[in-house]
């Protein structure tokens, strides 16, 4: 049709498909670990992550499959989710978030001290204070 466009699920390729994102939640306390991440990191419902914050930079933070951490369940059928609302609320603050939740992405990961950790970007936040 002459002068519309046209919006269809072939013409509205979202940019986030295939991303790595863990989205925060302030109210629920839900960490949620989209499907790009659960493949990734090979993550199965029952497996512990572990957010780590440096204690040189705030603004560092890392997650990590541990032996000792939160339990992940199964969010739904594409992805998982663990529950924390102090570790949800003090990520928001230092990425400066004013909306209750927001999605980050993971970088590339390093290995550190023998365990394979996964960097947060938090300059990735949406909804950010001005």
């Amino acid at each position: 049709m002459e002068g519309f466009k046209k919006y269809t699920p072939e013409t509205c390729v979202s940019t986030r498909k295939g991303e790595l994102r863990i989205s925060f939640s302030s109210k629920s306390g839900g960490i949620f670990f989209n499907r790009t991440v659960v493949e990734k990191m090979k993550l199965t419902e029952g497996q512990k992550v572990t957010l780590f914050q440096s204690e040189k930079d705030e603004r560092e933070w890392f997650v990590a499959v541990t032996s000792d951490g939160f339990a992940l369940r199964t969010k739904d059928e594409k992805s998982l989710q663990t529950q924390n609302t102090a570790v949800c609320k003090e990520i928001l603050r230092i990425a400066k978030v004013e909306a209750p939740s927001t999605s980050l992405l993971i970088g590339v990961p390093s290995v550190i001290d023998g365990l394979e950790m996964y960097p947060i970007i938090l300059a990735s936040a949406k909804n950010k204070a001005q």
